[in-house]
């Protein structure tokens, strides 16, 4: 059975990578029922493992998610022998993913165990804002990441308007990859993005309060165009 782990404290990455594991495993028709979500305590490693055990029902795979896991803490020598005994066992169709705002502590026991066993163990966490370099690199990568082509101008415009804020960086080059219709995002697409969204926001507050039915139409679809959220 995989085991993933994702510790760090950038929670946007953590969530999309979740995202995007549920939608690789689940089959959709069957996500209530193959997608389970644990919350941290040491009441969790019974409920864990018997979820982990119960196989998928229906089509595709099983997915059992432990938030802010509490198998990375000190735990009895009984609930770690529950650990030792049952992770070998669970079936291939299923995934075990545990999630850590800290990174795991090693010299546990626990979390050597898990550690040892995990097939995909990835660190996400908040970049500085002083680190430049840094910060022009994860924008290339989630542009790399959404198929979006884009020049170092560009780059460093994003940076420099958005900073450390991974949310706001993929809603913004989703933004653009909808602006420049599958072009090369420029450093003028960004400006003129931003310029637009702003003014468009202001005339269509202004022409919703002179009830200009057919200006705030026009106006609304500008913003649906450039997936503005509204």
């Amino acid at each position: 059975m995989p085991i993933i782990i994702f510790y760090g404290d950038d929670d946007y990455l953590i969530q999309r990578n979740l995202h995007k594991l549920k939608k690789e495993i689940i089959s959709p028709e069957w996500l209530h029922f193959n997608y389970t979500q644990i919350p941290a305590g040491m009441d969790s490693i019974p409920t864990g493992i018997m979820e982990s055990l119960t196989p998928p029902m229906g089509n595709g795979g099983k997915l059992i998610l432990l938030e802010n896991s509490s198998w990375f803490g000190a735990i009895s020598q009984e609930l770690l022998t529950q650990l030792q005994t049952n992770l070998p066992h669970i079936p291939d169709s299923n995934t075990l993913v545990l999630t850590s705002q800290k990174k795991p502590d090693g010299r546990l026991k626990s979390t050597k165990l898990l550690m040892e066993l995990a097939t995909n163990i990835k660190e996400f966490y908040l970049i500085s804002p002083w680190e430049i370099s840094a910060l022009r690199n994860r924008v290339f990568s989630a542009a790399v990441y959404l198929n979006l082509k884009i020049t170092p101008t560009a780059v460093d415009c994003l940076v420099e308007t958005i900073g450390n804020n991974t949310r706001l960086l993929f809603n913004e080059l989703e933004k653009l990859a909808n602006y420049t219709n599958g072009k090369m995002i420029e450093a003028g697409h960004i400006k003129a993005l931003n310029n637009n969204s702003n003014a468009n926001s202001l005339e269509l507050a202004k022409a919703i309060l002179a009830q200009n039915k057919s200006l705030s139409l026009q106006l609304l679809q500008d913003l649906i165009n450039i997936n503005e959220p509204l």
